[in-house]
């Protein structure tokens, strides 16, 4: 890295990274600096964009980042209006603040600082974003299908080729991106493998093809050319949109009745944590996966509950019982007592008839009787406030 780029230093003292390029040795850093877009006060967005697409390109990013940058950049100069030279910290710090205060997710507002440093830090070599500081994201559990439901899915689906592709994303744990991209040629029927071709995010790997697909991929290779893509769009060479696919997924979810939130993804997610529970290595999955680091992959560890756990609950409450029962055993019935309910481990117990759920024919049956009755419920127990005094 050169002494210029060198002086460029993220806000807890680390050195910018330059731009990557995917290689056959991937991941491989630039060695030239890239720096090459030179502003001056004639440059306008139009012709600003032109020269940094063609640094991107240069770089080979995919056409799907080059968009989100058009896109990054266009609101910025909705928002400016005015020419890029003329953009300096202040204004990059007003705009973060703009979009911050409109509420817009954190992963928007991380993209945006992340792009206009790209652009204006390391392209441009203005450094006005340097102290721009990324704000921090959460690290939730994915959202995971049990074996019933990925099954009910899988069932689910209208087509031959909605079959398959619901089948790759589950038995393969494929990306949209990935899926979108498979070739015929890709297919290696002999080995039972299939040829996945990385992005920036994932590695280009082989992964085995399900027992279950192996037919129909094999019949498929035989009667279509080589370098034709799996998954055609509605006109010969394109491919199938992302948003095609995701639609496909919504559609089967919806038809098996999930009430889960069912992406392409989920379906990701949902084979490596059934990977893990049948007993595969973390380093084996991380492979299967393409992750760059073995850290993404312990995430799906969160993801499986230990066997044999049990909540002290259900102990004290088995617990409870036992003694009821050795008290029934050794007492007789009192007179006075014995049309009263027996004592459970609740005082008030939760049961459907204590909060009056709308599951019975007289109650309402709509949505918002529902939520209008727990609510109701839930607020005048646990929610009143307390009297001030005595």
């Amino acid at each position: 890295m050169t002494a210029m780029n060198a002086a460029l230093c993220y806000q807890d003292g680390r050195p910018y990274h330059p731009l990557r390029s995917i290689t056959a040795e991937w991941p491989a850093a630039l060695p030239q600096t890239c720096r090459t877009v030179q502003l001056t006060h004639n440059t306008d967005w139009a012709a600003f964009w032109k020269q940094v697409s063609a640094v991107l390109q240069h770089h080979n990013y995919c056409a799907t980042t080059r968009a989100q940058y058009r896109t990054v950049l266009r609101g910025f100069y909705r928002y400016a209006r005015s020419r890029p030279a003329v953009t300096d910290a202040r204004l990059l710090h007003r705009y973060i603040q703009h979009l911050t205060a409109k509420n817009y997710s954190w992963q928007w507002v991380g993209m945006n600082i992340s792009i206009l440093r790209t652009v204006f830090d390391k392209i441009a070599g203005r450094s006005i974003a340097v102290h721009l500081a990324t704000p921090s994201r959460g690290r939730p559990l994915p959202e995971i299908l049990n074996r019933a439901e990925v099954r009910d899915i899988l069932s689910a689906a209208s087509s031959t080729r909605d079959q398959i592709l619901l089948g790759m994303l589950y038995g393969c744990g494929l990306k949209v991106s990935e899926l979108c991209a498979l070739k015929w040629g890709d297919v290696d029927t002999t080995g039972a493998t299939i040829q996945i071709t990385g992005n920036i995010a994932t590695r280009s790997r082989e992964h085995e093809i399900p027992p279950e697909l192996l037919p129909v991929l094999a019949y498929g290779k035989q009667r279509c050319n080589q370098s034709d893509l799996i998954f055609q769009g509605r006109s010969a060479g394109t491919a199938l949109s992302t948003r095609m696919v995701e639609l496909i997924v919504r559609r089967a979810a919806a038809a098996c009745g999930c009430l889960k939130p069912v992406t392409a993804m989920t379906l990701r997610h949902s084979y490596a944590v059934h990977c893990l529970e049948n007993g595969r290595s973390i380093r084996a999955l991380q492979k299967a996966l393409g992750h760059l680091s073995v850290k993404t992959t312990m995430l799906y560890q969160r993801c499986i509950l230990p066997p044999g756990t049990e909540s002290p609950l259900d102990r004290l409450k088995r617990g409870n019982r036992q003694t009821q029962q050795a008290l029934s055993v050794s007492r007789e019935p009192d007179a006075n007592t014995a049309g009263m309910p027996k004592t459970d481990l609740f005082q008030n117990p939760l049961s459907l008839q204590a909060i009056e759920l709308p599951f019975t024919d007289q109650a309402e049956t709509n949505s918002a009787g529902f939520y209008s009755l727990l609510k109701t419920h839930i607020i005048g127990r646990f929610l009143c406030r307390r009297r001030a005094g005595p």
